[in-house]
């Protein structure tokens, strides 16, 4: 009997936590019963018997973009890859090359360039057939179109704002995304504001003064709640008046 890591979190896990009961006993069933490249074959009259689950296609819509269509009964689970291959591709697990000729024979990884496949179709997400990042969902990164949105200065060289952002790690994304709100708030003439991919480039919000005085006619802080001074700065990646 073959054996395989399990996040020992996963009962404290916020998606987790919101599945139904159905949709929590079939997450394990497939991460448990999948091959060691995360993809799994799956029986429908056996898994019915083996779990009691009887809609089985509704509760796979619940597992969203956790679980990805290769073809008819086939799915991909990126998260099994995270887990089972820490650093993947370039993990030291022994099982991680037969992994990637799976994937491989499956048009899942892309050999030249050490990656899984950017774009795969599934057809759960939504009623009508949608792409999906598989970066984004393997490594648990933000998606690009929140920062463009939030950033909002759709202008200059998108393509290369996104490869930027891409390549950026989880901490970067998760500090941009918590101070551009704020960010904005000085911005007091939008033609003046840099684009996207030039903030992105030069490391703007590394270089950007974090600590701006506030205007004392304001009652309220950013927060909406009373004002006990006249700063604020970065805390933990959290705006926080001084």
């Amino acid at each position: 009997m073959s054996k395989r890591f399990i996040d020992s979190g996963i009962f404290d896990d916020d998606w987790f936590m919101d599945l139904s009961k159905d949709a929590k006993l079939l997450w394990v069933y497939f991460i448990t019963k999948c091959d060691h490249a995360g993809i799994i074959k799956l029986n429908e009259k056996l898994c019915r018997v083996q779990t009691d689950i009887k809609d089985l296609s509704d509760v796979i819509k619940q597992l969203g973009n956790r679980l990805v269509t290769v073809s008819e009964h086939l799915y991909f689970i990126p998260k099994f890859i995270e887990f089972q291959y820490p650093g993947f591709p370039n993990s030291k697990v022994r099982q991680q090359q037969s992994a990637v000729d799976i994937l491989v024979k499956h048009g899942l990884f892309d050999r030249e360039k050490l990656t899984l496949t950017k774009q795969l179709d599934n057809s759960y997400e939504h009623d009508t057939v949608t792409v999906i990042d598989i970066d984004t969902v393997l490594l648990g990164k933000i998606d690009f179109l929140k920062f463009w949105d939030l950033y909002d200065r759709k202008v200059g060289d998108k393509q290369g704002a996104k490869k930027k952002w891409d390549k950026l790690t989880l901490i970067d994304q998760e500090k941009i995304i918590s101070i551009i709100p704020a960010y904005l708030k000085t911005i007091k003439d939008k033609q003046f504001q840099p684009h996207p991919v030039t903030w992105l480039n030069q490391r703007r919000w590394d270089n950007e003064d974090l600590i701006k005085p506030i205007n004392p006619n304001e009652k309220l802080d950013m927060f909406g709640k009373p004002r006990p001074s006249n700063q604020y700065a970065l805390v933990n990646n959290k705006w926080t008046v001084l």
